[in-house]
């Protein structure tokens, strides 16, 4: 799962009320409820390379729990004007 297709990183830091002072004030960061997501747009990275980044800073691929999760994730992809192919998530296809 190496693919360099997607064009965006969503991250999410668990139980923060708001982000990490670690995390570059310049990025799309975002808080919903107890979470911070930080959205990297516009970047060809791989699944391992982006999953790897977000561990280094305190957080995981986000990982969709609900449909009120989705609905935040698309608008906010929305709302940075995001309109590539596809984004990568915590989900994956490797045993």
């Amino acid at each position: 799962m190496n693919t360099r297709a997607d064009e965006l990183k969503c991250y999410l830091v668990k139980g923060a009320a708001q982000c990490p002072t670690n995390l570059p004030k310049d990025s799309d960061l975002i808080v919903n409820g107890s979470k911070c997501y930080e959205f990297i747009l516009h970047h060809r990275y791989s699944w391992t390379y982006a999953s790897e980044d977000c561990t280094k800073k305190g957080g995981n691929l986000v990982t969709i729990a609900n449909m009120e999760e989705q609905n935040f994730i698309m608008n906010s992809l929305k709302h940075l004007r995001f309109f590539g192919t596809g984004v990568w998530i915590g989900l994956n296809d490797r045993s």
